[in-house]
């Protein structure tokens, strides 16, 4: 169990979503987007920053379905040697989107990754930069539009 997972199971569920919610912002989100708002805004607290961002997190998603997402995450284990797509009559397509500022899966794991499916997929690799870091998914979507639409289109 993680900090966030206890703080979900310790407190009243919209409560303990909201506070493991600001904890992954402070966690996810680049540094430079916290500089940027800090230095073009004298008035931004990042405390408001996190409640109203945990706010809206909470009222979309659902604890329980949080949890569940939270335990997939931490058990996830992409097993090569015993991957069904190298088994694939054709060979398969796979896109890999990284970003630079992202310290919950860095660009080495991207690499990584790219690397091992490389030996049996066509594997398209794109590193994005976002001071949004690991939410840069969520929340730079002209980004990953702009790559999901390219890689679609092909």
């Amino acid at each position: 169990m993680d900090i966030q997972d206890a703080l979900i199971r310790m407190l009243p569920r919209d409560k303990g979503l909201n506070m493991a919610r600001q904890l992954a912002n402070i966690s996810y989100v680049g540094e430079k987007f916290f500089v940027e708002h800090q230095i073009g805004d004298i008035n931004w607290q990042l405390s408001h920053f996190l409640e109203e961002e945990a706010d809206s997190f909470v009222s979309r998603f659902d604890s329980s379905s949080y949890l569940c997402f939270l335990h997939a995450m931490r058990n996830f284990n992409l097993n090569f040697h015993n991957l069904p797509l190298a088994d694939c009559p054709s060979v398969p397509k796979v896109l890999l989107v990284g970003c630079e500022e992202d310290i919950l899966f860095p660009v080495w794991v991207v690499e990584e990754t790219e690397s091992r499916l490389s030996n049996f997929t066509e594997v398209d690799k794109k590193i994005v930069s976002s001071k949004f870091g690991h939410d840069a998914f969520l929340m730079d979507d002209k980004i990953y539009s702009k790559i999901l639409k390219e890689y679609f289109l092909k």
